[in-house]
């Protein structure tokens, strides 16, 4: 969790003093299964989903997400 708050950070960073606003980075701040899933359903709020963690969540998200997954 720690290395994605401090990569999230960064990007942030990166967007501040661009068009872009800095909340269009976040992290979902929980590694409940049931959390992830449902911001995997959330088309139409979010634009793109970047998982990061072990091969299986990497696994699930790619096969149960309603959003474009990098």
């Amino acid at each position: 969790m720690n290395s994605n708050v401090t990569i999230a950070d960064v990007l942030r960073g990166a967007l501040d003093g661009t068009n872009v606003p800095v909340d269009a980075v976040q992290v979902v701040n929980s590694s409940e299964r049931l959390v992830a899933e449902q911001l995997m359903g959330m088309r139409g709020y979010i634009d793109v989903l970047i998982p990061r963690g072990g091969a299986e969540l990497i696994k699930t998200v790619v096969e149960k997400s309603h959003i474009p997954v990098i």
